[in-house]
């Protein structure tokens, strides 16, 4: 089946969007495909993707150039995939972004189809407050809802999902949402690679029976020189020893030689 939508020329590259970003985002939100052309946009799909499609393409031909969005709102809660959310107004520019682009980026990412009510304000304990609507599956609002929260929550108060928050209570109707803080997720533990080599050390020291000191080792080690150069000294002494015992033969020798060659006094 095909439904088809009237399409004036202005809103042809709107709906289409940059790079075809706004068709594609409708498509992957509804699950059907939508072929535009000059003067209309082909809607094909299941039953209940075409509706989405449909919806979806009429809320946001009626955003453009800053309209108002004209639907029955009450009709609109009473769905099963609607789920609403109200923003304090001084919060709803820092939700939206630089020209949507964050609530764009979060309808992306959750798969959902997200827009507010500008025309009727509601009173909430944080003031004047806009209607948030949020149409899409139970687990895709739960999550497209939860970071638009926490984006609300830092906007009001600095804290962000995972830090220390103060709960305060959010803005009153719509849907009832829980602004406890979430568990901080604990600090890993420190890691040091040098306790690793002195884990190393210490296995290695009990395999051999117990853990040496390495003063020991260096004791050991001057102990050794110690007695190399004692036994290098005594064997130079006694090399020197030796030598002196050897030339004092030789010079007796010598002496003995010279007096039997010498002549005797009485001849």
């Amino acid at each position: 089946m095909v439904d088809r939508v009237t399409l004036q020329e202005q809103d042809v590259p709107y709906l289409v969007g940059r790079n075809g970003a706004t068709r594609i985002r409708l498509e992957n939100f509804s699950g059907a495909r939508l072929n535009i052309d000059r003067d209309c946009c082909e809607v094909e799909g299941t039953q209940e993707e075409r509706e989405l499609a449909m919806l979806a393409i009429s809320i946001t031909l009626q955003q453009r150039d800053g309209g108002s969005v004209e639907a029955d709102f009450r009709k609109l809660e009473d769905r099963e995939d609607v789920s609403t959310f109200d923003v304090p107004q001084e919060t709803v520019g820092f939700l939206l972004g630089a020209k949507g682009a964050t609530l764009r980026q979060m309808e992306n990412k959750h798969r959902v189809f997200m827009f507010f009510d500008n025309d009727q304000k509601r009173q909430g304990k944080h003031g004047p407050c806009k209607r948030l609507y949020v149409i899409g599956t139970r687990s895709s609002r739960e999550s497209a809802l939860d970071e638009a929260e926490d984006v609300v929550r830092y906007k009001l108060t600095g804290e962000s999902r995972g830090r220390p928050f103060d709960p305060k209570p959010r803005a009153s109707g719509g849907r009832d949402r829980d602004w406890s803080p979430r568990e901080r997720a604990p600090l890993p533990e420190r890691y040091d690679r040098r306790d690793d080599r002195r884990d190393d050390r210490r296995r290695d020291d009990d395999r051999r029976g117990g853990r040496d000191d390495y003063r020991d080792r260096d004791d050991r080690r001057y102990d050794d020189r110690r007695r190399d150069y004692d036994r290098r000294d005594y064997d130079d002494r006694r090399g020197y020893d030796d030598a002196t015992t050897t030339n004092g033969i030789a010079h007796a020798l010598v002496d003995v030689k010279c007096a039997l060659l010498s002549p005797s006094t009485g001849q």
